[in-house]
């Protein structure tokens, strides 16, 4: 999960699948409850793809390195997670597309606008966790590289849903190089709701297998749930990668699009 911000309801470990890696203080029911924010995130338990398989898997670039996940959208835009780029100036960012090679190959095209949602907030939990990357040179439309069309409706629980990625392939592991896929499935928001007690709002979609094993991580941040080959999700955040009872959570793309709209026209 990019900026996976999982949280582990025993230390409240959230993981922003970024890459970074800092602790915070967290407010939750009045008390001061210390949070590791793991801004970095990568796909465990899944198998490797083509870029032909997820044309619209994007990567957000800082200063030239790897930081998270994003999805093409349109010709202009990349849709990514607002804890990727809250602190970043867009001359410093770059999104690059069509390619399965972490940073290298494919284009890349520098970010001319970071627009973040007005609302993102990360008390208690990352909220609103939604950014537009505007590119300077528009994305050319290949085999590789194509728009993923946005969900108007979360699937039914249960449902199959696809997540990809750079990030890590273990909690705290390293990078993977090449570009992963792992399907899980739609968490109810009950079900999700016990796992994350007063966490999850209505701009947050779960997903993730009981189980555990399989999840986004750090370094996914960012980066797409997809179903019907349309965009449901962007990692946020969740409690550590992959573990049992805790789903990875998602920025809910269709209670979101009316944002996207307004602000890419898309």
């Amino acid at each position: 999960m990019a900026y996976l911000m999982h949280v582990a309801m025993s230390s409240l470990s959230f993981l922003p699948h970024l890459g970074l890696k800092r602790e915070e203080k967290i407010q939750a029911g009045g008390s001061s409850i210390r949070d590791d924010y793991h801004l970095d995130g990568r796909i465990v338990g899944g198998y490797q793809i083509s870029i032909s398989r997820a044309p619209y898997q994007a990567t957000y670039e800082l200063n030239g390195r790897q930081k998270c996940g994003a999805s093409v959208i349109s010709n202009n835009y990349a849709l990514s997670a607002a804890h990727c780029s809250i602190s970043d100036a867009a001359s410093a960012v770059s999104i690059r597309v069509g390619t399965d090679q972490r940073a290298s190959g494919g284009s890349v095209h520098k970010a001319s606008q970071i627009i973040n949602h007005a609302s993102y907030v990360t008390i208690p939990a990352p909220n609103f966790d939604v950014s537009l990357i505007k590119v300077a040179t528009p994305f050319v439309y290949s085999a590789s590289v194509k728009a993923i069309p946005l969900a108007s409706s979360v699937p039914a629980t249960g449902s199959a849903v696809l997540t990809s990625g750079f990030g890590t392939t273990t909690e705290g592991g390293a990078a993977s190089a090449h570009l992963l896929q792992v399907q899980v499935n739609i968490i109810s928001e009950a079900e999700c709701n016990r796992d994350y007690p007063r966490r999850i709002t209505a701009q947050m979609v779960c997903a993730g297998v009981e189980a555990g094993g399989k999840d986004t991580c750090q370094g996914d941040s960012g980066g797409p749930l997809v179903h019907s080959n349309q965009l449901v999700g962007v990692v946020s955040w969740g409690a550590g990668c992959a573990r049992a009872r805790s789903p990875g959570v998602y920025s809910n793309v269709p209670a979101l699009r009316q944002w996207v709209r307004e602000h890419a026209g898309v």
